[in-house]
């Protein structure tokens, strides 16, 4: 069983946070060293931990395109689960590899085909 600790611990809050604050300031830097680039950029390497902080950080980011701030979290959404699709094909039997695959891609595929309807 995975043990996910006590939800009332000050320590968690303040991981949360810092992790916040870390992506807070990767999309500023990012985007302003390479541009749109870097939001994709930071969307994808935030979403290798965490989707949420990347949501909230795209809420502060004014870009004047709507559209690539979705494309940014559905971008973290696709770094995130292939994640998950690497520690269960690490940590998993076979059966249960395929199961979660099959899942899994249908994740993948939606959010390709999101950010190709959303370009077009």
């Amino acid at each position: 069983a995975i043990d996910l600790g006590n939800p009332l611990n000050i320590l968690n809050a303040v991981k949360s946070s810092v992790l916040y604050i870390a992506v807070l300031a990767m999309v500023y830097y990012l985007n302003l060293q390479l541009g749109n680039h870097g939001l994709y950029l930071s969307g994808f390497i935030s979403g290798l931990v965490d989707v949420d902080a990347i949501t909230i950080a795209m809420g502060n980011v004014d870009t004047g395109l709507k559209f690539m701030v979705v494309n940014v979290i559905i971008v973290a959404m696709i770094s995130n689960t292939l994640l998950k699709i690497a520690i269960v094909g690490f940590r998993a039997d076979r059966s249960v590899r395929m199961k979660i695959a099959v899942g899994l891609s249908a994740i993948l595929v939606t959010g390709g085909l999101m950010i190709l309807i959303r370009m077009y």
